[in-house]
């Protein structure tokens, strides 16, 4: 096994049973670390999934969303309200 940061993400690198090289995101295994916020939160949330859900649901549809666009030289435009 080796692990190391391909394309930007660290990756595991393993041999399976017939031999082949594989690869796959450390953060699908137990080699990542863990995420510091997982650490705190220890499981907890002061939400509940159905009261998030039901809170979308509140929300008028015809609101502005913002949007931020990249050209095709990486800078960034102007945020913009646009309606769904």
């Amino acid at each position: 096994m080796d692990r190391r940061n391909t394309w930007g993400e660290d990756r595991v690198y393993f041999h399976d049973d017939a031999g082949d090289l594989k690869r796959m995101l450390a953060a699908w295994t137990s080699a990542a670390a863990t995420d510091a916020f997982e650490t705190v939160s220890a499981g907890r949330s002061h939400f509940r999934i159905e009261d998030l859900l039901q809170l979308t649901g509140l929300a008028p549809t015809d609101a502005p969303v913002w949007k931020v666009g990249i050209e095709s030289d990486d800078t960034i435009k102007t945020l913009q309200g646009v309606k769904r």
